[in-house]
């Protein structure tokens, strides 16, 4: 694991956890690594009426913004499916755009062969259908690009992670000579939000990205076992 500002814990991309619940986690893996420490160090304070299987929108709450990009409840899905792959400036997810992580697109993609390639998997929970448009600012400004609108039938069975590295996957069949990861910097920040530079070094050894879901799974199962103890609403649906 290669920690960084934007990967500080050793937890999946989408944990299932409170902010509450992993703070308590992680003091827990303090003190274990440091035995000697013996002040208190945090108070969670509960909520009421919540229990992990609600969506936002059950709540009854009015969805504040918690990024100019995620402008309603549904968007924090997209945000898992799309944004690994949006660090990588050669590709657009919408941002700068009125659908903000809903895409994948650029100027050099087939938009109809890349929806009958990532629907021809099956994905579940996902479908995709050809897009293009042009973003007002990010990348590819004023450009048109083409690619696919990402949509979540099912929220419950799609594994949003993963729908991501499909698309880079199909993109590397489709379109073999591109490089997404051309830019310096955003390998960078690729490789930080992974985790490290281990997943990107997996797609360009153009290994099976089965096997690599297989073990992303495994790790999860076991992640979900490990934090139980500082669950404080339920086990739930992730």
């Amino acid at each position: 694991n290669h920690y960084s500002f934007v990967n500080a814990f050793e937890v999946p991309y989408v944990h299932g956890m409170t902010m509450g619940e992993l703070a308590r986690m992680e003091e827990a893996n303090l003190r274990n690594a440091y035995p000697n420490l013996k002040r208190k160090m945090l108070k969670v304070v509960k909520m009421q009426g919540w229990n992990r299987r609600m969506s936002f929108e059950e709540t009854g709450l009015p969805w504040v913004p918690t990024s100019p990009h995620i402008p309603k409840p549904s968007t924090a899905f997209f945000y898992a499916a799309t944004g690994l792959l949006g660090e990588l400036s050669s590709i657009s997810i919408g941002v700068g755009y009125p659908l903000p992580f809903e895409t994948i697109a650029a100027p050099w993609i087939d938009a109809d062969d890349l929806s009958r390639e990532l629907n021809a998997r099956r994905i579940p929970g996902v479908q995709f259908r050809p897009i293009h448009y042009k973003p007002f600012y990010g990348a590819f400004k004023g450009q048109t690009v083409h690619g696919v609108q990402v949509h979540l039938t099912d929220f419950d069975k799609a594994n949003l992670v993963e729908v991501q590295f499909q698309a880079i996957d199909a993109l590397k069949k489709l379109h073999p000579s591109i490089d997404l990861f051309k830019r310096a910097e955003s390998v960078q920040l690729f490789d930080q939000t992974c985790g490290g530079p281990a997943t990107r070094k997996w797609i360009q050894s153009r290994k099976n990205i089965q096997e690599l879901f297989k073990q992303w799974r495994e790790s999860a199962e076991q992640f979900h076992d490990a934090r139980s103890p500082y669950l404080l609403y339920g086990t739930g649906l992730f």
